[in-house]
C-alpha cells in the first residue's frame, strides 16, 4: 500500500467538506461493507492519509476510481466519467492553460463563498430557533430591605436576585455577586467562558487515565473544556451510591450528560482506558447500544499496518435516533442529518493500553 504516493503531480487536492465526507464513507465501508482483503487495505492506507494531511492530501486519478469502485459500487460508469474528465481537462489545459486556471479558481470560489454563506445562515436560524425553544426567561426574585440594626440611618431599597448568587439592587447598573455562594444556573453562561480561558491559557491537565488523541490538531479548545468538564471516569458515569468502579460499573456512562462529539470521546477514553486490556472494548460498546463487527471485535481486532489494534463499534442514527444530546427537540434534530456513527478504540501493539478514542458521523 505504499505505493499510493500522497504527492503525484496528477493528482488532485481536496477541499475540507470533500475530505471529512470521504472519510465518512471510508469509514462506513470498512464497518458495514463485504471487502477483499486488498480492498481493506487500501481503504485503511487512503483513512489514514486523509486523516494525516487532511485537506491537503492528494489522490491521483486512478486512486479516485479504485474508490469509486469500492464505495459507489459502479466502476464501469465511474471510470467512464473520470476518463472523459480527464481528457477535457487535458484539452482545456493544453489549449487555454491561463484562462482555464483562472476560469476554474473563480469558479470554486463562488461555489465554496455560496456554500460558506448558506451554512452561517443556517447557523443562525438555528440559534435563533434554538434560543426560542430551548431556553427559558431568568428567574429573578423580587423583595425590599428593610431597616439594618448596624446602618447608620434607614436604608430602603428595591433589589432582585438572580440565579440565586447575583444581586442586583434598584438604581445601580452592575449586579453584585455573593462571594462563596455558587447556586445552579438552569443554561450555564460558562462555556464560552472556557473556550476562552483554555485557548489563552495554559494547557489543562490529561486526568486520569491521561487523555490522548491521535494527531496533535484534533485537540482542539472543545475538547480541551471537555478534558475539565469530564475529568476522571467518575465523573462520566450514573449517579450511584458506591464509587467503586467495578467492570460492571464502567459500563453505566450517563449520556444525558453528553453535549458533543468532543465530549462523548473523552468519556469513552475515560472509561474503557479503565479497564485493563482491550478484551473488555466488545462488551463496553454492546452495553451502550453499539454494534460490534466480528472482525472489528476483541477477539479479532482490525491490527493496523503499524501493529496497533483496533476495535470499532457501529450506531445507527436513523433507527434509533442521536445518541447525544438525549434532550432538546432542536439539537436532536441537528444530531438526526446523520445516518450512522462509529467510534474507533485504538489500543497499543500488545492490547493493555488505549491509546485514542475516536468518532466518526456517516452521511449521504
Amino acid at each position: 500500500m505504499q505505493s499510493h504516493s500522497n504527492s503525484k503531480p496528477d493528482g488532485a487536492t481536496l477541499v475540507l467538506f470533500e475530505t471529512e465526507h470521504l472519510k465518512a464513507n471510508i469509514r462506513s465501508a470498512l464497518v458495514e461493507a463485504a471487502l477483499s482483503p486488498w480492498q481493506r487495505n487500501f481503504l485503511s492506507d487512503v483513512l489514514t492519509r486523509l486523516e494525516r494531511y487532511g485537506s491537503r492530501a492528494r489522490l491521483s486519478d486512478k486512486q479516485r476510481l479504485k474508490l469509486n469502485e469500492i464505495l459507489g459500487g459502479d466502476g464501469t460508469r465511474g471510470q467512464d466519467r473520470v476518463t472523459t474528465a480527464r481528457t477535457t481537462r487535458q484539452t482545456r489545459r493544453s489549449r487555454f492553460r491561463t484562462p482555464s486556471f483562472l476560469s476554474r479558481r473563480l469558479r470554486w470560489s463562488r461555489r465554496r463563498l455560496a456554500r460558506d454563506v448558506v451554512v452561517v445562515a443556517l447557523i443562525v436560524m438555528v440559534g435563533l430557533v434554538y434560543s426560542v425553544f430551548e431556553t427559558g426567561p431568568v428567574q429573578s426574585f423580587v423583595g425590599t430591605v428593610g431597616k439594618s440594626s448596624h446602618a447608620m440611618g434607614r436604608v430602603d431599597q428595591a433589589f432582585t436576585v438572580t440565579d440565586g448568587d447575583t444581586v442586583h439592587v434598584a438604581g445601580e447598573r452592575a449586579g453584585t455577586r455573593l462571594v462563596g455562594y455558587n447556586t445552579p444556573e438552569k443554561f450555564s453562561p460558562q462555556y464560552g467562558g472556557k473556550l476562552l480561558w483554555v485557548s489563552s491559557g495554559p494547557e489543562p491537565d490529561p486526568g486520569t487515565p491521561p487523555f490522548h488523541v491521535r494527531f496533535e490538531r484534533e485537540m482542539t479548545a472543545s475538547k480541551k473544556v471537555a478534558m475539565m468538564d469530564f475529568p476522571d471516569p467518575a465523573s462520566c458515569l450514573k449517579k450511584a451510591e458506591t464509587d467503586d468502579l467495578s467492570t460492571d460499573r464502567l459500563k453505566e456512562m450517563d449520556w444525558d450528560r453528553i453535549d458533543n462529539a468532543d465530549e462523548a470521546e473523552v468519556c469513552m477514553f475515560r472509561l474503557l482506558g479503565s479497564y485493563e486490556n482491550l478484551s473488555y472494548t466488545t462488551d463496553w460498546f454492546e452495553a451502550q447500544g453499539f454494534d460490534v463487527p466480528p472482525n472489528f471485535s476483541s477477539a479479532r481486532p482490525y491490527r493496523e499496518s503499524d501493529g496497533t489494534q483496533r476495535v470499532t463499534g457501529g450506531y445507527s442514527i436513523r433507527k434509533n435516533g442521536p445518541k447525544f444530546p438525549t434532550k432538546g427537540v432542536i439539537r436532536r434534530a441537528f444530531r438526526s442529518i446523520p445516518y450512522g456513527m462509529s467510534v474507533d478504540a485504538t489500543w497499543s501493539k500488545d492490547g493493555k493500553q488505549l491509546l485514542w478514542v475516536q468518532t466518526g458521523f456517516s452521511t449521504l
